[in-house]
């Protein structure tokens, strides 16, 4: 009987044990599911650093600097998805969206309000548009500027033009399109336009 006792025992204790072994696991399980339309994540000091939010239409994560400004969007929506990223003041510095009629890559410039460089693909086709910092398309071509915003060359479907470090034009080339006469006039007609 005492054997029979020690045996009962052993049994009802590993039972015991093997109870609260899968009571622990469960208990250290994380919920399956947890359903909201927005979380806020704070950070130690309990200021907000992230939100994640969603409705009907779209779903978006933000990302913010320490000082409360937006660093990062994520955003899918019903139409288009898109990431921006902003400088530490929360200006948008980059942009990437993607819609089923095409994609945009843009970089602005600080307070500006449209891409000053932006390359497009779409059904026509693939373009780049180039701005200058007051944001008027410098049309179909590429100008390249000094650190001072001095062009220093332009190339277009035309031709291509080359200036000296004080704007003036050094060089030019139209192909057969003009004389020699006429590409001199031009090129004394841009060294007199103001810049």
């Amino acid at each position: 009987m005492e054997q029979s006792n020690r045996r009962l025992k052993a049994v009802i204790g590993a039972g015991l044990v093997a109870a609260g072994g899968i009571c622990l696991m469960g208990a250290n399980e994380p919920p399956r599911t947890l359903r909201a339309t927005s979380f806020i994540l704070v950070d130690d000091a309990g200021h907000q650093r992230a939100v994640l939010s969603s409705n009907s239409n779209s779903v978006a994560l933000q990302l913010q600097n320490v000082n409360g400004s937006r660093g990062v969007t994520l955003a899918a929506a019903n139409d288009a998805n898109g990431l921006v990223i902003y400088d530490s003041g929360g200006g948008a510095r980059v942009s990437l969206t993607a819609t089923m009629a095409g994609e945009d890559l843009g970089l602005m410039r600080p307070l500006s309000s449209q891409e000053m460089f932006l390359i497009t693909d779409n059904s026509r086709g693939t373009a780049i548009t180039i701005r200058d910092p007051a944001g008027h398309e410098m049309g179909p071509g590429v100008a390249i500027s000094d650190a001072n915003e001095t062009p220093r060359a332009i190339v277009g479907p035309e031709g291509f033009l080359s200036f000296d470090k004080g704007g003036l034009v050094q060089w030019a080339s139209f192909g057969e399109k003009l004389t020699p006469e006429e590409l001199k006039q031009v090129i004394d007609l841009v060294n007199q336009t103001p810049q």
